[in-house]
């Protein structure tokens, strides 16, 4: 516990220090994910892996709530994972397409020569549509929705060229009738700064 207090602290100390490495405006990217059900859910799903898209923007200075410290923004997620179901799970396929949006809020902690990283916690919400295929005699709805929360540390290892590597833990809670489920997981993506390109800031 001390040295997790104290990595924080440095963290925090080093945040003014490295303030002028963090994009501006919009971001595009693509990412990898996998995720891993736990709880109840496991009994259903073993694994699951897709992709998907991601958008961010980082508000203007001047709207800035923290000042240059920190740089609070917004972000859209749109995704597609398939799941390896068990041999006893009630379905013999399952698709999933998911919508998530939310804030984030960046850190940077590393401006080197040749090594530059930021801390990109992101919290969210949004919408998980599921499109199982039942086994015969299974009654089961073709596609159905459930509310989505979702919460990332996303780590960010920014590149030249106005790039940037994404790895994001992941954990994700989608809200089912009778139960809900809880996901952990990995995305590995790449953003491209938009706006910085298009104003020759690398």
């Amino acid at each position: 516990m001390k040295k997790l207090f104290l990595a924080a602290v440095c963290i925090l100390i080093a945040v003014p220090v490295f303030a002028q490495i963090q994009p501006q405006g919009f971001s595009a990217g693509l990412h990898m994910s996998g995720m891993f059900p736990l709880g109840d859910y496991s009994s259903y799903s073993t694994a699951n892996v897709g992709g998907g898209a991601d958008l961010e923007f980082v508000l203007p200075e001047n709207q800035q709530p923290f000042g240059d410290k920190f740089q609070l923004g917004i972000f859209f997620t749109a995704g597609f994972s398939h799941s390896f179901v068990k041999d006893d799970s009630p379905v013999s396929s399952l698709n999933d397409i998911l919508i998530d949006a939310g804030l984030s809020l960046r850190f940077p902690i590393v401006d080197g020569e040749k090594f530059k990283m930021a801390l990109v916690p992101e919290i969210g919400g949004g919408l998980v549509f599921h499109m199982p295929k039942a086994v015969d005699g299974t009654e089961l709805k073709s596609v159905y929705m459930n509310p989505l929360v979702s919460i990332s540390p996303s780590v960010r290892f920014i590149l030249p060229k106005n790039l940037e590597i994404m790895v994001n833990p992941i954990y994700t809670i989608a809200f089912e009738q009778s139960a809900v489920q809880h996901e952990l997981g990995l995305q590995l993506g790449l953003m491209w700064h938009i706006s910085d390109f298009l104003d020759g800031r690398n």
